[in-house]
């Protein structure tokens, strides 16, 4: 179980930067790569450094990972750990498709424009 007090706030704080600054990063590099007509590399990039960005920031948390991902921890920790994340997931899976191949044409088919 999750013990409260100063592991929760690095594991909070580490949370909010996941899904507010990289998140924000993320989709505004993702959204400017499309804007080249070769975008995936630049993605490529973006996700590199966005990663690079939250592997540096968090050694703390890190240390506390143990409390969160104990060696016997149910599935469904795992499954509370990516929600935790969902902004990030979702941002980085936008990036991802662009470093893919994805364009600014399939994302117009998508919603509906041609």
């Amino acid at each position: 179980m999750i013990r409260l007090g100063r592991e929760n706030e690095i594991a909070d704080e580490y949370f909010s930067q996941a899904n507010g600054t990289a998140s924000i990063l993320l989709v505004s590099l993702g959204y400017t790569s499309l804007q080249f007509d070769q975008p995936q590399p630049f993605a490529a990039f973006a996700i590199f450094i966005s990663l690079a960005w939250l592997f540096s920031v968090g050694g703390p948390y890190r240390r506390i990972l143990k409390s969160y991902l104990p060696d016997n921890a149910p599935p469904a920790r795992y499954f509370y750990i990516a929600w935790r994340l969902k902004i990030f997931i979702v941002s980085l899976a936008f990036v991802l498709a662009v470093a893919l191949g994805m364009t600014a044409e399939n994302i117009y088919s998508v919603l509906g424009y041609n």
